[in-house]
């Protein structure tokens, strides 16, 4: 990663702490610093329709129906709210708390996606670089009111992260701040505990809340203290300590967990769930999207309020609409359901809770961190440390306090006033005085992949000869240990490597981290990859003579790599890719557990059919060259950009040129195909015929019923005969593998979980010939059928069963009316074998129930089914049975319409004219 030079003398340092719950900004001038470092200034936001001002504003953002930016902070849920109140909300794009999501993915893809509160799709940096920009232009637009004289160049931008966050999270921060209008030479970005423990550390003591003892000596020269950083998302905890030239040194590396304030949030939704039903719950967060979100506000305010030594009962206010749908699904009272417990009340609009129970809403969180923080205290380094400085806006509860003060009765507890604001005003004097922070912690072991001398104990699967010499492939080649100290900007010890082989032009440098003080090789599972640089080599004149030298400078919020040609003498400064594209991170897992990259298996399996393609041609038109082929992928229609990228950097991998392929969406495709097909070759019911089903003006819904996915879209004929979209594409994993994987359940049941995994793992071939036994089976299961299904069950599941239980499967089953045992063959009852069927098809049934209630798609009359599923009859008569009105239309090779329409699209992709827009 490139690590930012900041402007060397600002005139004025901003910082912008971006939280999960609550966001701000605060400024100072560098005259207004050096008279007091405490001077520091901000801006007081309205909470919305709640009462109260605030120095940070909820961490909401709402974009419109077309992915543009509308609104962000209280701004952002009042505009929400008041769509949802107009039933007007349903295409606008509303986030809230998400920044959890750089915490949860260790494996960060620079097309991240984030789902919004309907379950759609944007890409993570397009929504935190507007956050960002947003309220950058904020504090721009508020020092322009003041006409103070600074120039957008004199400003030094300063953006907190926690510390416990992995450096592709850190980089992909720094990427959404320059995309957010942050020049990223005047970017620096802060670790929010070291800049609330920089904060804290300017206090004066009447402005710090102690314990047992006087906070006086709290940051006095050799002092160690713990920083306990409590935010909404996540708790950040570090051991520091004051050196005698007043800067601060890190003894223990950064660490924590997802354990803050969101949690109590989420143990009083699970608490409504048991009164309620989670049923009533997901319906009023569907339903109400404005009621649901006062009752967030109602919680953030409330349990502020809880204390450990409460009598009274707390009382939330929660909306009537959810009492209503309670009665209305239940058949009763909401209030009288609750009037046996002695714990909670329902008045009104009003949920009266014991405080014991409330109090019970904390105890997952507290809990977490003291054990944690015990935890801490028994390591070696942090011993001897007698100061918790509590920060973050999770720390300004009394419940928390109580917790750690009881937790460490004999350590001094040090509260600053604002002590949910001693990160960002920290910030702002870590970015007048960065290299206060003067040691860290390497939270990992950094290294480099190279290849060595094959010695004994080495896997022979890693070697490989150079000129008649064996190498060993993949080996770690260590530069930092992990729980070493480093001091800031400290650049260690170089080590030298060669060229491999003689006409080498270039040498890569992979960097790797582990949580292993020594590994050994690259892919032991302690490791990750991070980036990689490349060297220039072009002189070959030295052979394999020829040295660079790496060299890796740590301590820093980010790191820096060296790489130094050592025959020339040209440096390569590192700008390390840490944020991984999908292709590169997602793995798939064999039926024997081994992993390998997606994008190879994909990209094999695409060159296979290509190659096969190309010789095929080759035998009937031998003319034909690669150069004329035009390919067409298809891919799901409701699968997000990032997938579709994905196949597509899969199929030039697989020898495909980007500029001769086209995707195309299989419902799309499928249409394309049947608007082609003479009536003759269509099934049809509904009593219309299927001449004018593609007739101009005509609207349809495809159903293109796959093995995996069902993708659902909407169309209608245009005049020019050309096909328009008119509601996006949607659907679900409805796919005929569920009916496999209910048969799967059913086997399971008959001879047990630990049978069935054995004969997956030991039988493999045997296992294979029972998923494709089931395959042809089931397209034979019929709504009618009265006769039994007979399915073929290898040998080896009878002498798996054995082996496991004891006894053999014969004498163990009994027949009876559902199904019976006959040689080797399951005889199953028909309704047995048709309820394998149920969970699918209910499912798209259902779904497609709430689509045709939806206002562009009520008066679609035609359902298109396509795709493999589609051809079995126990879809078509579920189908059927339940749009009795519509026209059901099924060409006659309901699973090959995706394939031969795409072909037609890579004739005429023009066809599909406007689609409706559904950004991922």
């Amino acid at each position: 990663m490139a690590c930012a030079e900041t402007v060397i003398d600002p005139l004025l340092v901003a910082a912008i702490d971006f939280g999960t719950t609550f966001s701000g900004y605060a400024f100072a001038f560098k005259g207004d610093y050096q008279e007091d470092p405490l001077k520091i200034s901000g801006y007081t936001w309205t909470l919305g329709s709640t009462a109260g001002l605030s120095l940070k504003t909820p961490t909401c953002v709402l974009f419109d129906h077309n992915g543009e930016f509308h609104s962000f902070g209280a701004e952002a849920e009042e505009k929400y709210t008041t769509l949802a109140e107009d039933d007007a909300h349903a295409n606008w794009y509303f986030f809230r708390r998400f920044k959890m999501q750089l915490y949860r993915n260790h494996e960060i893809p620079r097309d991240l996606t984030i789902e919004d509160d309907k379950g759609k799709h944007l890409p993570a940096l397009t929504i935190i670089s507007a956050c960002i920009n947003y309220l950058r232009d904020h504090l721009t637009k508020q020092i322009t009111k003041k006409d103070l004289p600074v120039k957008k160049t004199e400003i030094t931008w300063v953006l907190t992260v926690p510390a416990i966050w992995s450096d592709p999270a850190k980089q992909f921060m720094r990427e959404a701040a320059v995309k957010g209008g942050i020049p990223n030479s005047q970017l620096m970005l802060a670790l929010e505990p070291e800049a609330a423990s920089i904060y804290c550390k300017h206090l004066p003591v009447e402005r710090l809340a102690a314990g047992a003892n006087s906070a006086l000596g709290a940051f006095s020269p050799g002092t160690k203290y713990l920083i306990l950083d409590a935010g909404g998302g996540t708790v950040d905890i570090t051991v520091q300590e004051v050196q005698t030239d007043g800067t601060i040194k890190q003894l223990y590396m950064a660490n924590g967990g997802d354990w803050g304030g969101t949690k109590v949030d989420q143990a009083f939704e699970e608490y409504l769930m048991e009164l309620a039903g989670p049923e009533t719950i997901y319906k009023f967060r569907d339903e109400d999207k404005a009621g649901h979100l006062d009752l967030c506000r109602e919680i953030e305010i409330k349990k502020r309020q809880i204390k450990p030594d409460q009598t009274s009962k707390v009382t939330f206010k929660v909306p009537i609409t959810l009492s209503e749908i309670f009665e209305r699904d239940k058949g009763t009272n909401f209030r009288e359901s609750l009037a046996s417990s002695k714990k909670v009340r329902w008045v009104g609009d009003k949920l009266r809770v014991d405080p014991d129970v409330a109090r019970g809403f904390f105890d997952n969180a507290c809990q977490h961190i003291i054990q944690h923080l015990k935890g801490i205290f028994d390591e070696a380094k942090v011993r001897g440390t007698n100061t918790i400085l509590m920060v973050g806006g999770f720390s300004e509860s009394p419940m928390l306090r109580d917790a750690v003060e009881k937790g460490f009765p004999g350590k001094t507890i040090i509260i600053p006033q604002e002590s949910g604001l001693a990160v960002l005003k920290g910030a702002v004097q870590y970015g007048y005085e960065p290299r206060i922070i003067s040691t860290r912690i390497c939270k990992f072991t950094y290294g480099v992949k190279v290849s060595r001398n094959f010695t004994k104990g080495d896997p022979e699967s890693k070697k490989f000869v150079v000129d008649g010499t064996s190498k060993c492939n993949d080996c770690f080649s260590r530069h930092v240990e992990i729980g070493q100290a480093v001091d800031i900007n400290e650049a260690f010890e170089e080590h030298v490597y060669g060229t491999l082989y003689a006409d080498q032009t270039a040498m890569g440098v992979s960097i790797y981290t582990s949580t292993e003080k020594d590994p050994r090789y690259t892919d032991d599972p302690s490791c990750r990859y991070l980036g990689e640089l490349t060297v220039n080599m072009s002189d070959t004149r030295g052979g394999k003579n020829r040295k660079i030298s790496v060299q890796l400078t740590f301590g820093g919020t980010e790191i820096e790599v060296k790489a130094t040609n050592k025959g020339t003498g040209e440096e390569t400064i590192a700008k390390l890719n840490f944020l991984r594209e999908l292709s590169k991170v997602f793995m798939l897992e064999g039926e024997n557990g081994l992993q390998m990259p997606a994008i190879k298996v994909f990209a094999e399996s695409i060159k296979f059919l290509r190659t096969h393609f190309e010789d095929h041609i080759r035998n009937k038109a031998s003319e034909i060259k690669p150069r004329d082929v035009e390919w067409v992928l298809t891919v799901p229609a409701i699968w997000p950009d990032p997938a579709k990228k994905f196949m597509k950097e899969a199929a030039n991998a697989g020898g495909i040129p980007n500029s001769r392929l086209i995707l195309a969406l299989e419902p799309e495709a499928a249409s394309i195909y049947c608007k082609n097909l003479p009536v003759d070759r269509t099934l049809s019911s509904g009593g219309r015929s299927t001449l004018d089903a593609f007739a101009p003006g005509t609207q349809y819904l495809i159903l293109d019923a796959g093995g995996g996915t069902v993708d659902i879209t909407v169309q209608e004929i245009k005049d020019d005969g050309d096909i328009k979209q008119i509601y996006m594409a949607n659907g679900g994993d409805w796919g005929g593998t569920k009916v496999d994987e209910a048969f799967d359940e059913f086997l399971t049941d008959i001879v047990g979980s630990d049978t069935v995994d054995k004969f997956r793992k030991d039988d493999k071939v045997d296992y294979l010939g029972l998923c494709r036994e089931f395959e042809v089976k089931k397209r034979s299961i019929r709504p009618d059928s009265t006769a039994k299904i007979t399915i073929r069950i290898p040998l080896s599941l009878s002498e798996r069963f054995q082996e496991v239980k004891g006894v053999s499967l014969k004498s163990s089953f009994k027949s009876n009316k559902s199904m019976s045992w006959v040689g080797d063959k399951l005889r199953v009852d028909p309704d047995t074998a048709k309820k394998f069927f149920e969970e699918p098809c209910q499912r798209i049934v259902d779904h497609l129930k709430d689509l045709f209630q939806k206002g562009a798609v009520v008066d679609t009359d035609i359902i298109l089914m396509v795709g493999g599923f589609s051809e079995s009859q126990m879809l078509q008569e579920a189908i059927k049975s339940a749009f009795q009105s519509k026209t059901v239309i099924i060409p006659e090779d309901a699973g090959l319409a995706v394939l031969k329409g795409a072909v037609q699209f890579g004739f005429n992709p023009k066809i599909i004219s406007p689609r409706i827009i559904r950004l991922e």
